[in-house]
């Protein structure tokens, strides 16, 4: 190799550059060749199979299908960056290529960039044959637009992520330990948040914990969900539900931020190295502590939670078991980096600041949710108020008074354990809610959101406030879809789940009433007026059951005391062989 490099040629390092490339050709095109085995191999195959009808490839699927290929070709960049890497790993290697006449930097680019070329022909040949796949006449894809700002936005994660693994690959001193530190940065964040979450959400009620979070701890998963949702962004934009899912220019300017980062510290980091660190777990002493409280806090609380049955809660017996487990561990992973246990001392201390850390974080996030848990917001502040898939604008008051209500009235007891103590009848009126979920948009255009299930003992004294929501135009509205439904396509049929309307006939077939326009108007205002004129007596009441079955899902709960409704709706209910004569 030396003699290749060395010679009386004069561009070194551009030769170095080319016998890089060339050492790495067979595994990018073995990889390659895999790869497109999945695309378009895969993707071929199913509009094949569709050949009597156009093939869909919606905006997500494209989406999901280029993250894919972004974490092949990611994959792949870490297996080169191994091999293009692999002289920091060995001493002998290591002097070697010290003496190669350019600098260290001038070496670390030619590594760095023949790894990324790698990563970046595997996706762009796989990605060149989806596109082809997009636009063939028989099948339905995403458009120009969508298709270019995909792959440049592949493109710059690529870059970012190549980074990222060279700054961790340069700070290890063998295979072993860089897998380990690549694994344990990666994921232990994502696995300590979300015991931190679910501990914080298991304490409270009410509280809607959103976990999309999760995608901001490690930048590969970060990527990659971007790629996913971002022909979604550019073609439906108004399908999108969570700002997660949602990419702007200040995920742009983001993902170039921590690159620019990644790469400032990968060179300071990598003149600082010392080719006699090679053979050595790490060549900086901050990375075995990262990993070791790391590896603490994961390893403390999955053994706890398997010593006390899955039973994950902020209480003295997991918490002793976590600290103990911790503990253990953080002398386990520094006897696996250290390779051997004389520095038994060090590695404790290591596992009692992880505990220290951890339990600073949780009291942290139960103090936080515990003070969310009692906060409502103030009605002037309030846009409009969703409860479950019903709108609020005008009567934002008495949403806010129900959920009060509700918070007043907390009880921590287990339902199951509740129904047997008091075997109340519950409300079934109140299945015309389908839940208490809140949600507040903000007149700031934040999000406020809780979600409560009806409680038959402590929300029995909130009937007032349910009834007096039933009662409004607002959620009486809701039942119009029914008359919406028969007036666009001319009838609406109503499927009965209640024994009064009898939900079978002899045959098997299930009774249904179709209803005109007219019909649908009239049942409707027989509906309306009566929960309107209803005193709180119909909690007390069994309902009869109806659904509108569609495209769009809809159940009606009568009370038995709306006789003219039930009546009227009686009269309608014929069987399927009646209705079709």
């Amino acid at each position: 190799m030396t003699s290749k490099i060395c010679s009386v040629k004069k561009h070194p390092v551009v030769n170095f550059f080319k016998f890089t490339l060339k050492k790495q050709t067979p595994l990018t095109l073995l990889v390659t060749a895999f790869t497109l085995l999945f695309c378009p191999g895969m993707i071929l195959s199913e509009v094949n199979d569709n050949h009597l009808h156009n093939y869909s490839l919606s905006p997500f699927e494209f989406g999901s299908i280029s993250a894919v290929l972004l974490g092949a070709a990611l994959a792949l960049v870490c297996m080169i960056l191994l091999l293009n890497f692999g002289f920091l790993f060995s001493k002998k290697a290591g002097d070697m290529f010290n003496s190669l006449p350019f600098t260290r930097n001038e070496l670390l680019l030619t590594r760095s960039l023949g790894a990324f070329i790698g990563g970046f022909f595997l996706m762009s040949v796989a990605y060149f044959g989806l596109v082809i796949v997009n636009f063939l006449p028989t099948v339905d894809g995403v458009g120009i637009v969508a298709v270019i700002n995909t792959y440049l936005f592949m493109v710059l994660s690529l870059m970012v992520l190549t980074a990222f693994c060279i700054l961790i690959g340069i700070c290890c001193g063998g295979y072993f330990d860089t897998v380990i530190a690549f694994g344990t940065i990666n994921v232990a964040p994502v696995i300590i948040l979300t015991f931190i979450l679910g501990i914080a959400e298991e304490s409270v009620t009410g509280i809607y914990l959103d976990y999309n979070i999760l995608i901001y701890l490690t930048p590969i998963a970060f990527a990659i969900n971007k790629v996913m949702f971002l022909p979604s962004v550019i073609e439906k934009p108004q399908e999108l539900y969570t700002m997660a899912e949602a990419t702007s220019i200040y995920t742009i300017i983001g993902l170039i931020v921590f690159g620019a980062l990644c790469v400032f510290l990968t060179v300071k980091l990598f003149g600082k190295r010392k080719s006699e660190t090679a053979g050595e777990a790490y060549s900086f002493k901050f990375m075995p502590i990262i990993i070791s409280l790391l590896v603490s806090v994961v390893g403390g609380f999955f053994i706890a939670t398997v010593l006390t049955g899955f039973n994950i809660k902020f209480n003295l017996t997991f918490w002793s078991f976590f600290v103990v487990c911790a503990i253990l561990c953080a002398v386990a992973i520094g006897a696996i980096i250290n390779r051997s246990f004389k520095q038994v001392k060090t590695f404790v201390i290591n596992g009692i600041v992880a505990v220290a850390v951890m339990t600073a974080l949780v009291i942290g996030s139960l103090y936080i949710v515990g003070y969310a848990e009692v906060k409502v917001p103030v009605a002037s502040e309030v846009e409009t108020v969703y409860i479950g898939d019903i709108e609020f604008k005008e009567n934002i008051d008495l949403a806010i008074k129900l959920h009060t209500g509700i918070i007043e009235n907390l009880d921590d007891e287990e339902e199951y354990i509740e129904d047997k103590i008091y075997p109340e009848i519950y409300p079934e009126v109140v299945y015309n809610f389908n839940n208490f979920d809140f949600e507040y948009i903000m007149k700031n255009g934040s999000t406020i959101k809780r979600n409560y299930w009806y409680n038959q003992r402590t929300m029995k004294d909130l009937n007032p406030d349910i009834l007096a929501l039933m009662q409004t135009d607002e959620f009486l509205s809701k039942f119009d879809l029914i008359t919406d439904i028969a007036k666009e396509e001319g009838i609406v049929t109503i499927y009965s789940f209640s024994e009064k309307f009898g939900t079978l006939e002899d045959d098997g077939h299930q009774k249904i009433a179709i209803l005109n326009q007219k019909d649908a108007t009239e049942f409707i205002s027989i509906f309306k007026k009566e929960m309107k004129s209803a005193d709180i007596s119909v909690f007390e009441e069994e309902t009869y059951g109806v659904e509108m079955a569609g495209e769009i899902y809809l159940n009606l709960h009568i009370p038995e005391s709306f006789t003219g409704t039930i009546d009227y709706l009686e009269g309608k209910f014929l069987s399927q062989t009646e209705q079709t004569d």
